[in-house]
């Protein structure tokens, strides 16, 4: 999204603070929804009425009712009460004259429930999703379950190219992902700016353990993550594979709404258990929102020694946390707090750490992709990961700095 698209989001999004927060089913002075063209979003112009925009979004308010276990959540942190702004967001989607204007105010509506696991895709991210999952489960049989897109409505809202398709695309490349740096003689530095996809992230997986083996005499090493929004969990974890000398695992319980969407098979969660049936310490620790739950499983974070470990790092481990850490990510500051892997240094995370598969469905009259967080994750202390997230061993401005002695979470690793 450029910056042009990001401006008329912004002005979407904040006009109307103090009517997206009201509960009263009244008359609402509606915020202007402001769009261009249907191409520069990447999606086909098919004149949608007004009936087919309301059942799109009734269709997509009353699966995320039936499956989204974060509506307490987004009231407590955020205020927002987005059941009960339904009146609202329907008139909001009266008010729209074609379908750029449709997708922008959707895209402004699930941005009011404040998970970035929960959206609506432009081209640009319909694309990106359809090429990481094909590129990353095709090899393994499992890309014909996301039927969501290869839909007749979907393809024709789309209308992707024959490049997009092509069998030998590969995963999107992120440019300049990582940083490495020997800062003094007794500390080193790695900088990771996403959990690249699979092929991108076992190439530069490599590239960051062979530089761990140079500098293994090292006293320090500081894995920076702040801004990393997550993506392939196998990134982080081949590199902590290279540090560990026995078997790490920690244990999260996680919660569920449904335990299945029928239509999508890849979607459905094995070995749930009912809540009825889960331990009552966990329960009296995680009073908030679980009436709304009916099933539970237990998820492991399990890793092993690499096979070929050749690294004797003997050194203190520090990861720089932010609010940008989230997904995958939080999965890995989650896991490096509790194992006692890492001190954490910076400010609180994002949080949503996941681990079954993210549904992806799409509107039935529009075509347009959408996905929704269903995962309700448990920390170790009982509370609620999207909640109270991941917090650090020692809070400090988290802001990065080119100069490092300006940086203050690397100054406080370098003097700890």
């Amino acid at each position: 999204m450029n910056k042009r698209h990001i401006l008329l989001l912004l002005l979407f999004l904040f006009l109307p603070i103090l009517l997206f927060g009201c509960k009263a089913k009244t008359v609402y002075e509606l915020p202007e929804i402001i769009a261009e063209d249907a191409s520069v979003y990447g999606i086909t112009e098919t004149n949608l009425s007004t009936k087919e925009k309301l059942e799109d979004f009734n269709y997509i308010y009353e699966l995320l009712k039936s499956d989204y276990p974060f509506f307490e959540v987004n009231e407590r942190i955020y205020g927002v009460d987005w059941l009960n702004n339904k009146d609202l967001y329907e008139e909001i989607i009266k008010s729209t004259k074609n379908d750029a204007e449709f997708l922008v105010a959707m895209y402004g509506i699930l941005d009011e429930l404040n998970n970035p696991h929960t959206n609506i895709c432009e081209g640009v991210g319909f694309t990106y999703l359809y090429t990481y999952y094909y590129t990353d489960y095709n090899p393994y049989g499992l890309f014909e379950y996301f039927d969501a897109f290869n839909d007749p409505v979907v393809l024709e809202r789309y209308n992707p190219t024959t490049e997009n398709f092509a069998s030998d695309n590969a995963s999107p490349i992120i440019q300049e992902n990582y940083k490495l740096d020997i800062i003094n003689d007794n500390s080193i530095y790695i900088k990771i700016n996403e959990m690249a996809p699979y092929d991108q992230a076992i190439r530069e997986s490599q590239i960051i353990k062979n530089f761990i083996e140079e500098s293994s005499k090292s006293d320090k090493l500081i894995i920076d993550i702040r801004g990393n929004y997550g993506g392939n969990d196998g990134y982080w974890q081949e590199i902590v594979r290279c540090l560990i000398d026995e078997m790490v695992e920690v244990k999260y319980p996680t919660l569920f709404k449904e335990d299945i969407r029928e239509d999508y098979d890849m979607f459905y969660i094995e070995n749930l258990t009912p809540i009825e049936e889960i331990k009552s310490e966990l329960l009296n620790r995680t009073v908030k929102d679980t009436n709304n739950c009916k099933y539970y499983k237990t998820q492991s974070v399990r890793l092993f020694p690499s096979q070929d470990k050749n690294i004797d790092f003997n050194g203190k481990v520090y990861l720089l946390i932010d609010s940008g850490v989230f997904s995958s990510s939080e999965k890995f500051a989650s896991f490096a707090k509790d194992s006692g892997f890492a001190t954490l240094i910076g400010e609180t995370t994002s949080g949503d750490r996941v681990f079954e598969h993210i549904p992806i469905d799409y509107l039935p009259n529009s075509g347009l992709i959408f996905r929704y967080s269903r995962e309700m994750g448990i920390n170790v202390d009982g509370t609620i990961n999207m909640e109270t997230r991941t917090t650090p061993h020692i809070e400090v401005d988290p802001t990065p700095n080119d100069d490092y002695t300006k940086d203050l979470c690397i100054m406080t690793a370098l003097e700890d």
